[in-house]
């Protein structure tokens, strides 16, 4: 029988489909995810894992201006991986600024030049309209 988290026993706190049995929604879920990486950060301002769950937060709430202060932070923090890069750019492109996209999106293919996803972006933001 499918629990809802296999294959795992029903509530075993394994990810998203828990939270959402803990809390009901997925926007009661987001917004407990927020404030647990609200809780981390305050308790390790510095600390990257932190951040890292504070951004995709903001991120999964669609709150821009938020994830990408974040996830600017973040990245400053030290290297942060091409996945933190590539959310940046996505965050800058969502909110509008595609010109600011470019440079992360620039990162992320520097550390991994066969990350296609940041590829193909970079592309479409380059290619003349």
């Amino acid at each position: 029988m499918w629990s809802g988290c296999w294959p795992w026993p029903r509530g075993c706190g394994c990810g998203p489909c828990c939270g959402v049995l803990r809390c009901g929604t997925p926007e009661k879920a987001l917004n407990r995810a927020l404030y647990l990486a609200e809780r981390a950060v305050n308790l390790d301002p510095g600390g990257f894992k932190g951040q890292a769950a504070l951004a995709q937060a903001y991120l999964a709430r669609g709150e821009h201006a938020q994830a990408i202060r974040t996830y600017e932070h973040l990245l400053a923090l030290g290297p942060g991986g091409v996945e933190d890069y590539n959310n940046l750019a996505m965050e800058y492109r969502d909110a509008g600024e595609d010109s600011a996209a470019i440079y992360p999106l620039e990162q992320a293919l520097a550390a991994q030049p066969d990350f296609d996803r940041a590829a193909a972006e970079l592309a479409r933001l380059r290619r003349p309209p």
